[in-house]
């Protein structure tokens, strides 16, 4: 036994401290956590609120999500009780939309498990950015807008970026794009699923997509110029490999920032200006 620990010691599993041991990675002790939660399930009277509890700590989430991967499946009982944990803050919000990581560890669950998963994350994409705004409103310093966004659609790589998630992801996308009564909202999570799944789309793919969500845009776009500006702005970014779509996009931008000039400040920043260095005049030798 001693041989066996020392050889976990070599091979950089542990590490042995006198009379204690310790894991060197935190994702061994979470592993382990959840194997022995799974190995003593039958055990547990209420196991999928346990599941929500851990789920929702900061130090045992991982934990839930090892366990979903031992069992290949999550119940849909189980996505209902975290989606409906009672608490609301952004740290829930963001546990929430990244459910989409245990639907990915569950990848054995019905398919309408995952669809209706993916539906009832992805709403959280939107909240989450107003959440960050009165974060940040809280700033006395301006910031730029595109800063709301980049953790979100970061977050929804890391959700929904799989190709287990990437049929039911593209149903729910072709379904906010048929919606006849478009909405910010709708377009934000068309985007949030865009950003997850495009790797797994050809440039055509891409480009139709980018269309859709400027479909819904149109629906809007007298409401508020700002948020279809934001939405605009990461399209531009989507879409640049397309050298046709980017230069389609980029004029939208422009025509914009023309008719709204504080719009470039407001979603970019103010850009920096050019410092210009004086030439030094060498006196005559």
């Amino acid at each position: 036994m001693i041989k066996f620990i020392e050889e976990i010691e070599r091979a950089g599993i542990l590490n042995l401290r006198g009379k204690s041991i310790s894991f060197r990675h935190g994702s061994f002790l979470d592993y382990f956590g959840a194997y022995y939660i799974w190995d003593n399930r039958e055990k547990f009277t209420n196991l999928e609120d346990f599941i929500v509890q851990i789920y929702f700590d900061d130090f045992w989430e991982d934990v839930a999500f090892f366990y979903i991967g031992l069992q290949r499946k999550i119940d849909p009982s189980l996505v209902i009780k975290l989606l409906d944990y009672p608490k609301e803050n952004l740290k829930t919000y963001a546990d929430k939309f990244l459910i989409g990581r245990l639907l990915q560890a569950g990848w054995y669950s019905t398919a309408n498990t995952l669809s209706e998963g993916i539906q009832k994350a992805i709403i959280y994409a939107p909240v989450i950015r107003e959440e960050l705004a009165k974060l940040l409103e809280k700033s006395e310093k301006p910031y730029p807008k595109i800063l709301l966004d980049l953790p979100v659609m970061v977050l929804s790589d890391h959700s929904f970026g799989s190709r287990i998630l990437f049929r039911e992801e593209r149903e729910l996308f072709n379904t906010l794009a048929d919606k006849r009564s478009s909405s910010y909202q709708n377009a934000y999570m068309m985007l949030s699923l865009l950003c997850a799944f495009e790797r797994f789309l050809s440039k055509e793919d891409i480009q139709n997509s980018i269309t859709k969500i400027l479909g819904a845009l149109d629906e809007f776009r007298g409401h508020n110029i700002e948020e279809t500006t934001e939405i605009l702005t990461l399209l531009t970014i989507i879409g640049e490999e397309n050298e046709k779509l980017a230069n389609t996009l980029k004029r939208r931008l422009r025509n914009i920032f023309k008719m709204h000039p504080e719009m470039h400040k407001r979603i970019l920043g103010a850009p920096k200006r050019k410092r210009f260095r004086k030439k030094s005049h060498s006196p005559p030798s």
